[in-house]
């Protein structure tokens, strides 16, 4: 449980429309659309749309957290869910935020504040995230995610 808590403090770093804080209207058109694919992500979490998620990650997902390696399949299986109702309760912002896109590949990187009442207990912690991205036909999709956290 601790685990899949500190794993959706920072990926809910990246939800949470109004209350995120981020300058991306700059920056060239790839790195719009990863900031784009990156929202859509985390916006469909926010609102429970499980399906939605899964269609911007990658079929080779690779996520680590708390020192653990997942794929998609235990991703879909054991993390969403949990994701889904952590971002239901929980209010984050994105204090800072970066992209960089190289040909088919962009590294986002971002910093965020998370408060709230999660499963009876208060949250408010810190949290760093890196997303890899690939350009897909499809596409930017996310291929790997590495969340961290601090209380």
């Amino acid at each position: 449980m601790r685990r899949c808590l500190l794993a959706f403090l920072a990926a809910a770093a990246l939800v949470m429309g109004p209350v995120r804080l981020r300058a991306q209207a700059a920056g060239s058109p790839a790195e719009r659309q990863v900031h784009a694919a990156v929202d859509s992500f985390t916006h469909a979490l926010a609102r429970g749309d499980s399906a939605a998620a899964l269609r911007w990650l990658h079929p080779a997902l690779v996520v680590y957290e708390s020192g653990y390696v997942d794929d998609l399949a235990h991703y879909r299986r054991e993390h969403l869910p949990a994701d889904i109702a952590y971002l239901h309760d929980v209010r984050v912002r994105t204090t800072t935020s970066t992209v960089t896109v190289s040909g088919a590949m962009a590294l986002y990187t971002a910093q965020t504040e998370s408060s709230g009442t999660h499963d009876g207990k208060a949250v408010h912690g810190h949290g760093t995230e890196t997303i890899v991205l690939l350009r897909t036909p499809a596409g930017w999709r996310i291929r790997h995610i590495h969340w961290s956290s601090r209380r």
